[in-house]
């Protein structure tokens, strides 16, 4: 008999263990495939910090790696799961399937570089996800893992002419800070209550990307006019590139509560996905 399928934390690929063998006798009748809920884009992990982006020969930044996501997915069927399998897939190869285990998640390191200098084969795309029920039936699909970074004014150097964000809309006292510490080597900032950017994501997900320190504090983020959370970016000492907030897309709607003794915040850069689908299923 199949043993139970555990939820797991999300992990490495490199950390997946085999578990469960089907037991066709168990479920000798069943010969419908499962349901598997899996995202079509994977999610934007918050607490994880982006790299500086690569520049080209003449300092032009042009592209940001170690842009950490994750997506978490589940199968359903009437015998039972006992298994899933996962493998990476490229623009121009995959690779192999994972071992059947009870994973159920998995985080990725990848970059919003788009090829555009060339070695599109070479472009990670996202991974093929399987899930078998106890009578060895198998459904896969495909999550996508490609992000994209729009600046505080909205361009993007990753090598994507269209998607990311709307031009961000100001309101309020909003200065520029240039540094080669933020993404894109620019932020916009405010210390003034009620100040507030406002953008457009047509994502299934997006992510801010903002500076934390001594001198920062809190703001609100709204979606759709609905409050979603209230980010903190106060911290002890200095941290840039940070993903404070990760939620669904739509109108995006930042404001400044200028806290009592730090009441600064940055905008650095919005995280959405890429627009296209790619089903890996080959």
């Amino acid at each position: 008999m199949c043993a139970r399928i555990r939820k797991a934390s999300a992990i490495a690929v490199s950390a997946l263990t085999a578990v469960c063998t089907p037991s066709i006798a168990r479920a000798a009748t069943d010969t419908t495939p499962p349901v598997l809920h899996a995202p079509h884009n994977a999610q934007f992990s918050v607490g994880t910090v982006l790299s500086p982006m690569a520049l080209d020969a003449d300092g032009e930044p042009q592209a940001t790696g170690e842009i950490i996501m994750h997506a978490r997915w589940r199968g359903s069927d009437a015998s039972g799961i006992c298994g899933y399998s996962i493998r990476p897939e490229w623009a121009g190869d995959v690779g192999k399937w994972s071992p059947w285990n009870s994973v159920d998640s998995v985080t990725t390191s990848t970059t919003d570089y788009n090829d555009q200098f060339g070695g599109g084969s070479f472009k990670f795309m996202g991974y093929g996800v399987r899930a078998r029920d106890c009578a060895a039936n198998i459904t896969h699909t495909f999550v996508q893992f490609m992000p994209i970074v729009s600046q505080e004014d909205g361009a993007t150097f990753g090598g994507y002419e269209y998607g990311g964000v709307t031009a961000p809309t100001y309101r309020g006292s909003w200065t520029t800070s240039t540094c080669h510490c933020w993404s894109g080597e620019q932020t916009r900032r405010t210390r003034q209550a009620r100040a507030a950017v406002t953008f457009v994501a047509n994502s299934d997900h997006v992510g801010l990307v903002m500076p934390k320190g001594p001198t920062r504090g809190k703001a609100k983020v709204y979606v759709n006019g609905a409050l979603k959370a209230v980010v903190n970016t106060h911290a002890a000492t200095s941290v840039h590139r940070a993903i404070v907030w990760s939620g669904h897309g739509g109108r995006v709607r930042v404001v400044n509560l200028a806290t009592r003794g730090h009441p600064r915040i940055d905008l650095d850069a919005v995280l959405t996905n890429s627009s296209g689908h790619f089903p890996g299923i080959r």
